[in-house]
């Protein structure tokens, strides 16, 4: 994760490198991915987040790492804390902001994500049976309490809730957690789609970051004699249509 970041900010010490991204005075919310057994964000890819937070400056009482409910904390083995000197940890759960819109879909933000200076999206590298690739988009669907109603027409309104201003102007990296890929019938976890693929991805586009995840994943299905995705992924366009960031969904190098 340090060497991650420091290569993306081009700075060579972790503490100037997440000082491209948060100052000592920001309160900072950390969205990892907790929803299927092993199929997470890593404890340790969150710990290593948190740590190079507070190698900036920013207070341990600031930092809010985040996913929708208490079992998704059990699930990816990430502790809870609400107090003392280690960062907060804890569901958004019933802590929601007002109603909002979210492209034809009715829904509600998280109140820490309302609360907070600056976003950091921490992702798991996985295909998705109905929106192709799970990536920085799709991980805020934990950020919002009914993720059902967005996965009609492919998950295209994913877009929507990341065009959101809390969520498009507050984030600022995200550091997608590639150790291992699902290279199949994702996101839940099946250990004859698990590949190593020993890295970590990071962007402050979650745009092209979902299209480079897309890209490597579909690298792994072709090499496995698999269709280049499960279906369309629309969503990763309609984020590109929406002005959320970079990708050409016809570029041979990423969604051909």
């Amino acid at each position: 994760v340090d060497q991650a970041v420091m290569k993306l900010a081009g700075k060579d010490d972790i503490a100037k490198a997440w000082g491209v991204y948060v100052s000592p005075k920001d309160k900072v919310a950390v969205k990892f991915n907790g929803l299927f057994a092993r199929a997470t964000t890593h404890p340790e890819v969150v710990a290593a987040v948190a740590n190079g937070l507070i190698k900036a400056g920013v207070d341990p009482a600031n930092i809010v790492i985040y996913d929708r409910n208490d079992k998704d904390f059990a699930t990816a083995n990430v502790k809870m804390n609400r107090d003392g000197a280690a960062p907060r940890a804890y569901a958004t759960e019933q802590s929601l902001g007002p109603s909002v819109k979210a492209g034809p879909i009715d829904t509600k933000l998280s109140q820490i994500v309302l609360d907070s200076d600056v976003l950091i999206n921490v992702p798991k590298m996985k295909t998705h049976v109905l929106a192709g690739v799970s990536g920085a988009l799709k991980n805020h669907l934990g950020t919002v309490p009914n993720a059902s109603a967005f996965h009609r027409d492919t998950c295209q309104f994913v877009a929507a809730i990341n065009a959101l201003e809390p969520i498009k102007a507050k984030t600022r990296v995200c550091i997608c957690d590639a150790l291992f890929g699902l290279f199949d019938k994702g996101p839940a976890f099946n250990p004859a789609c698990r590949w190593d693929y020993y890295g970590v991805v990071a962007s402050v586009d979650p745009v092209a970051m979902d299209a480079v995840l897309a890209d490597i994943l579909k690298a792994k299905r072709l090499e496995k004699g698999l269709s280049p995705y499960h279906t369309d992924i629309k969503h990763v366009l309609h984020a590109a249509e929406l002005g959320l960031g970079e990708c050409d969904l016809d570029s041979e190098t990423v969604l051909a």
